[in-house]
């Protein structure tokens, strides 16, 4: 799924898929023209649901247009709870770069003193989001999966 994508989903976009893997069905870009369905993986899943259920944790009322991934909030202030945010998708390419030079995958940009190149214009050989879809893909082919499965 796109980076772009994330941000816009709500509730109502999942529905879980009883089977022998617990999964998601996910309507992206819904009544739009572009509009599709995906499938995520159980662990995905199992990430989802524990991330609901720690909202509800701490005093948020979900509902099917409540947003999938919310900004982040201070959990002592029940205010903050209640006035779900939609996260940007900026937000979450800076946290994918974040846990990338934290884990080793892609090196910590230093930027020189008098450099006036900035963080965003510095491309890199794998994007940080569109390379693991490209990752994903590659393993579906070396892996002879059948393409309307991928």
């Amino acid at each position: 799924m796109r980076i772009g994508a994330i941000p816009g989903l709500r509730l109502r976009n999942l529905e879980k898929v009883e089977s022998d893997y617990n999964i998601y069905k996910i309507t992206v870009y819904e009544g739009f023209n572009e509009e599709y369905i995906t499938f995520c993986t159980p662990e995905c899943t199992r990430a989802i649901d524990e991330y609901l259920k720690m909202q509800q944790q701490y005093g948020e009322k979900l509902t099917q247009d409540s947003f999938l991934i919310r900004e982040q909030f201070d959990v002592r202030d029940p205010f903050a709870i209640s006035k779900c945010r939609q996260l940007r998708s900026n937000t979450l390419t800076k946290k994918l770069i974040d846990l990338a030079e934290r884990s080793v995958i892609r090196e910590k940009e230093i930027l020189v003193a008098g450099s006036n190149r900035k963080r965003a214009e510095m491309r890199k050989d794998v994007p940080i989001a569109h390379g693991f879809r490209k990752f994903f893909t590659t393993q579906v082919v070396e892996g002879d999966l059948k393409t309307e499965l991928r």
